[in-house]
C-alpha cells in the first residue's frame, strides 16, 4: 500500500471517531429533552449531530476515493482501527471505563488491522 493511500484509510479512520465523539455530544445535549421538538430546538444537539452527519457524508465520499486504488478486502480492516480509537478517546473526553477484556480486544482489533494491511 503506498504513502497515500494509507493516508487516504487514516483519514477516513479519523473522520469516523471524530463522528463518534460528536454523535455522544449529541446525546449528551439531549440528556435532559423529553421530546423531538425540545431536541429540535436545543443548539448544541443540532450543531453537534449536524455537524456529524455533514462529517460523515464527507467520510463517505474519502471512503469512495480510497476504494478506486485499494481493495476492498485490505481496506475495511483498516476502518476497524476505530474501533480501538474510540474507547480511548472515550476514557479521556468522557471518562468513561474500559474493562481489562475491553482493553484486550482493542489489542486484538490492532493485531488483526496489522496483520490484514502488512502481509
Amino acid at each position: 500500500m503506498s504513502l497515500r493511500q494509507i493516508a487516504l484509510l487514516l483519514a477516513v479512520v479519523v473522520c469516523m471517531v471524530t463522528g463518534q465523539v460528536l454523535f455522544k455530544l449529541t446525546a449528551r445535549a439531549l440528556q435532559n429533552s423529553t421530546g423531538m421538538f425540545s431536541a429540535l430546538s436545543n443548539p448544541n444537539a443540532l450543531f453537534f449531530g449536524g455537524s456529524a452527519a455533514l462529517l460523515y457524508a464527507g467520510t463517505s465520499v474519502l471512503w469512495i476515493i480510497a476504494l478506486r486504488s485499494i481493495d476492498l478486502s485490505k481496506a475495511y480492516p483498516v476502518s476497524a482501527l476505530s474501533y480501538a480509537i474510540v474507547p480511548l478517546l472515550s476514557i479521556l473526553l468522557f471518562a468513561e471505563r474500559v474493562s481489562a477484556l475491553g482493553w484486550l480486544g482493542i489489542l486484538l482489533i490492532v493485531a488483526g488491522v496489522s496483520l490484514t494491511v502488512f502481509e
